[in-house]
């Protein structure tokens, strides 16, 4: 792929690597960053929106949509809630439903904590 076509390779590589770096980079930001540093994240927040805005933007310029607004809130809540699946997927990538719904080895292992639960007490 990468001799044939180097942009198409470019771009699957970055597609692969950018959702497994991004949540390291929101964590040290967001949390390494303010905890050994006292400082703020205020670039990285500003960055955020920055982007949220351009893309938005250009939904609006380009496509003349009314709903460029989403595009926005869209932004923010792959931020705050899309990004984390990806941790969630890499630690359980053997099951089929990813967080969706119980599947029946994870009934099983209820069952036994509840079993253990009530041994206990």
């Amino acid at each position: 792929m990468w001799k044939k076509e180097p942009f198409a390779a470019l771009t699957f590589y970055m597609g692969l690597v950018v959702p497994i770096a991004a949540p390291v980079v929101v964590v040290y930001n967001f949390i390494y960053v303010p905890l050994f540093y006292q400082v703020f994240p205020m670039t990285y927040l500003v960055g955020i929106l920055s982007m949220a805005l351009l893309m938005s933007a250009v939904q609006l310029m380009l496509r003349k949509s009314t709903t460029w607004l989403f595009g926005f809130l869209f932004c923010l809540f792959y931020e705050a809630v899309l990004l984390w699946q990806m941790p969630v997927a890499w630690f359980t990538f053997w099951k089929s439903t990813w967080g969706t719904r119980m599947t029946p080895s994870d009934k099983l292992e209820q069952q036994k904590k509840r079993n253990k639960m009530e041994k206990a007490s």
